[in-house]
Order: C-alpha cells, then sequence, then structure tokens
C-alpha cells in the first residue's frame, strides 16, 4: 500500500483498469484479467438487496455478478460468527446491489 494514495476497494480499481483500457491498458488484455478475477473477486465485499453485507468467497465463471459469498453481517447490522454461504448463481431472487468498503462494516 502506498501512503500517498487513497485507500481503493477492488471494485474500485477494476473501474478504472476499465476506464482507463485502450489508454493506458491493452482493451484485450483489461477485459481478460476481469474475465479471470471477475468484477467482484474472492475476497471483496458486497452488499445484497437482501441488506446483508457479504464477503465474496470464489467467483462463478462465466457469472460475474453472480459469486459465492458468505453472510458476514445481517440487513440489521447484526455480525454473524458462522455466515451461512450464498451461491448467488443459484439464487434468482438475491443480486448484489453495490461494492462495500471493510471501513464502513457496522462496529460492535
Amino acid at each position: 500500500m502506498r501512503p500517498f494514495r487513497d485507500h481503493m476497494i477492488p471494485f474500485n480499481v477494476l473501474q478504472q483498469l476499465i476506464r482507463l483500457g485502450g489508454q493506458l491498458f491493452d482493451k484485450d488484455v483489461v477485459k481478460a484479467f476481469i474475465d479471470e478475477i471477475s468484477i467482484f473477486p474472492a475476497g471483496s465485499f458486497v452488499k445484497l438487496n437482501s441488506g446483508e453485507i457479504c464477503s465474496v468467497v470464489t467467483i462463478n465463471k462465466g457469472y460475474p455478478l453472480r459469486p459465492v459469498t458468505q453472510v458476514l453481517y445481517t440487513a440489521d447490522g447484526s455480525a454473524l460468527e458462522q455466515g451461512r454461504t450464498i451461491d448467488l448463481k443459484s439464487e434468482p431472487m438475491l443480486y448484489i446491489t453495490g461494492p462495500e468498503d471493510s471501513r464502513d462494516f457496522p462496529k460492535g
């Protein structure tokens, strides 16, 4: 981590890569990279339409917006000691509403 740069979550880094594709980076290389790690890479955090905050456990190849997640916080902000795993590919009513920054997680 560079002390002179702001903290960035993986989703924002990928947004910049996509934006700069064709300028600083070869578009085909950027596309191949994103196809490999997905839009929400393993280890990143997301919020579901249910209000739950999850960690991305693994990606589903070919389904960049439907990773396997583990619930860390319930919709009311309660931390789970043992989160349940959700494969979004198998749960059509659940979807990611956006990325989350671990610095913004509920305290307590």
